[in-house]
């Protein structure tokens, strides 16, 4: 199953609908970190029957794709935004997956003890207004030993395509990291799901998970120069629909070869973090 393809089920538009089925989700951003989750797991050894949170679920997908492939896990997925949910479970009904749950909430204001073998959440800790309290909020929601994983922007850095490239680009790229939809503030405003921060470095969400009570267990930045690439092209023409219906499908071979090399690389040539945190037992 392609990450992703479950959203064909309650797709209206006939076209995305068969690219969704074939191919799975085309959003770089998006394909990307399901790559980076994947990776995170390989790391882990969790329970066959482990207890998960997806924590700022969006439609699901990650929740899906993992669903479909540890079928003993039971899965809960919370999000903010009531017509995501909606679409998530829908699509949860429609496959007859039991191991799938969704719900309206804010992470914020989770109450969990000790309950989850594991907590992800991807590119969402960006938009969130108090941070740290939600990575308290995550400390006390996993059990001890529990494990997090997180996938956060990391600062504005040059680009990695070559220079006359970077030249004709350099006026339509935004200087923020890769998102579905937001924008840039300064790391100490308020945001909400529409606006993001500019990126946090290793130090300031070491400083964050340390203060949270987190042992970090790896920081790595998965998101190497032929992704970079591959979405500064795509930022580009994101306005000339014919050209990007071209180029699209070389640019998700360009994304999905990236995460086939598995490489790690020191910021800036490697973009994104990808955490690894635990609370100790």
């Amino acid at each position: 199953m392609a990450y992703g393809c479950e959203q064909a089920l309650v797709e209206t538009n006939p076209f995305k609908r068969v690219a969704l089925k074939w191919v799975g989700a085309t959003h770089l951003g998006d394909r990307s970190r399901n790559h980076y989750l994947m990776r995170a797991l390989q790391k882990l050894a969790l329970p066959k029957n482990a207890n998960v949170l997806n924590a700022g679920c969006a439609n699901g997908a990650h929740s899906f794709y993992l669903a479909e492939r540890f079928p003993g896990w039971m899965i809960t997925g919370i999000e903010i935004e009531p017509e995501k949910v909606a679409r998530a479970a829908a699509i949860a009904e429609k496959k007859g997956t039991p191991n799938l749950s969704f719900h309206v909430g804010d992470l914020h204001q989770i109450r969990f003890s000790g309950l989850f073998h594991l907590i992800f959440s991807m590119h969402v800790l960006t938009y969130l207004q108090d941070d740290l309290e939600v990575l308290k909020r995550f400390f006390h929601a996993l059990k001890r030993g529990g494990h997090l994983i997180l996938s956060i922007p990391t600062p504005p850095a040059p680009s990695p395509l070559p220079w006359p490239l970077s030249k004709r680009f350099k006026s339509v790229i935004p200087p923020t990291a890769p998102t579905a939809e937001g924008g840039a503030s300064a790391s100490n405003s308020p945001l909400d799901c529409n606006q993001e921060r500019v990126g946090y470095t290793n130090e300031e969400i070491g400083r964050k998970l340390d203060e949270a009570g987190f042992l970090p267990l790896s920081i790595t930045h998965p998101a190497g120069p032929l992704w970079q690439s591959a979405w500064e092209i795509q930022t580009a023409i994101e306005n000339k629909r014919l050209l990007r219906a071209m180029v699209h499908p070389f640019l998700l071979f360009l994304v999905d070869l990236d995460q086939w090399l598995s490489r790690e690389y020191p910021y800036p040539l490697g973009r994104d973090c990808l955490i690894i945190a635990q609370r100790p037992a």
